[in-house]
């Protein structure tokens, strides 16, 4: 009786160290994600993480890797992309020159992609298209075809079947009324629970007055406890202090004095006065206004001066990728002598991005609460 007991106990504890080894293989294991509305990658690389930032728009010491000089290497975050869709051709360029991932970036339309044919995934991400609800677009918003693609975007969490899923889209879906509800129930038929955040970049080190909204969705049957929708917004770093231009700016080189094709090219577009788009002397000394995609060449001027005395040109193509936080090794024009993008396709891709910085915040929070809820 003695010997079958001992027998018990070691099966038991050779089955616990099973488990336990299985749980610490999850733990390192990189969460496999599906990015659609991928864009050139700024929801992307936020949610991989190992990016380099002015260090003025990092306040927590636990978001750094490494310093060097003013500039600090945030840590990885517990994500890999596996499979990427935009149509735009332009932004797969600007995605594959800047990213090592040997993946598939599909450029048809969401409408043809089927969630069986796609790479196993646990989460999926992306920004559905936002023109028609934005507050300086035309608001065609639901009653345009472009306005709809969060259908087929929750179609395809419907297909996939991951633990969670993490949208975004412009701050302009809270006026239109019914438009969050709508978007929310479109998701939760997936047996979801769904969650919206109506952010401020600026609040979060993006040197930018840029106001989102963010959908989180945790699939019900798969966690392990009760959730409750604050745990999953990030707390803000620069609620009080904004990051300004003068300070992502500083050290930065005129085009003329630079090597950087990002840095030496600018849209020489006229200045046909300040109620003209894209016509706005940004004021160094505070965030940039929001840097929109349709603006194209007709980008923000920038004062060269503090004083505002300089002449004024337009915002580079490198200022507008720090702008929205960017890495400065992130090529647009040109990478290793190599072509990529036109001026105003560069201006563009920007424009349309997800701050990496900014989807960053979210990431680290929804990858510190993963092996805890699933």
């Amino acid at each position: 009786m003695k010997q079958k007991t001992v027998k018990i106990e070691d099966s038991y504890n050779f089955k616990k160290t099973i488990v336990e080894l299985v749980t610490q293989k999850a733990l390192f294991e990189k969460i496999k994600v599906i990015s659609l509305f991928s864009g050139c990658g700024g929801l992307d690389l936020g949610f991989e993480g190992n990016f380099n930032i002015h260090e003025s728009c990092i306040k927590d010491d636990d978001f750094i890797k490494s310093k060097n000089g003013n500039t600090v290497i945030l840590k990885d975050n517990p994500f890999e992309i596996v499979f990427c869709n935009d149509i735009m051709q332009e932004a797969k360029v600007a995605w594959e020159a800047n990213f090592s991932n040997k993946l598939e970036y599909s450029t048809k339309s969401i409408r043809e992609l089927k969630g069986y044919l796609l790479p196993k995934a646990d989460l999926v991400i992306g920004g559905f298209p936002c023109q028609d609800f934005s507050l300086a677009g035309k608001r065609a918003g639901f009653s345009s075809e472009r306005g709809r693609l969060y259908q087929e975007m929750a179609r395809i969490i419907r297909e996939v079947r991951p633990k969670a899923f993490v949208a975004e889209n412009v701050y302009g879906l809270l006026s239109i009324n019914g438009a969050i509800e709508t978007i929310k129930k479109e998701f939760e038929n997936g047996g979801y629970k769904v969650f919206h955040y109506p952010v401020e970049a600026q609040q979060y080190g993006v040197p930018q007055t840029r106001k989102r909204v963010f959908f989180i969705g945790i699939k019900e049957s798969d966690l392990k406890r009760k959730i409750d929708e604050k745990e999953f917004l990030p707390k803000p770093s620069h609620f009080d202090k904004a990051v300004t231009l003068n300070q992502v700016f500083k050290n930065l080189p005129e085009p003329n004095e630079s090597s950087d094709p990002d840095q030496k090219s600018y849209s020489k577009a006229k200045f046909y006065g300040l109620n003209c788009q894209g016509n706005k002397s940004v004021d160094i000394n505070k965030p940039a206004p929001t840097i929109r995609a349709e603006h194209h060449g007709n980008i923000e001027f920038r004062r060269l001066e503090n004083n505002g005395n300089g002449n004024d040109r337009r915002l580079t193509v490198r200022e507008a990728a720090i702008i929205q936080t960017f890495p400065t090794s992130f090529s647009f024009i040109e990478k290793n002598g190599k072509k990529l993008l036109s001026q105003s396709a560069s201006y563009k891709v920007i424009g349309n991005a997800v701050p990496p910085l900014l989807a960053y915040h979210f990431a680290r929070k929804l990858g510190k609460l993963w092996h805890d809820i699933f």
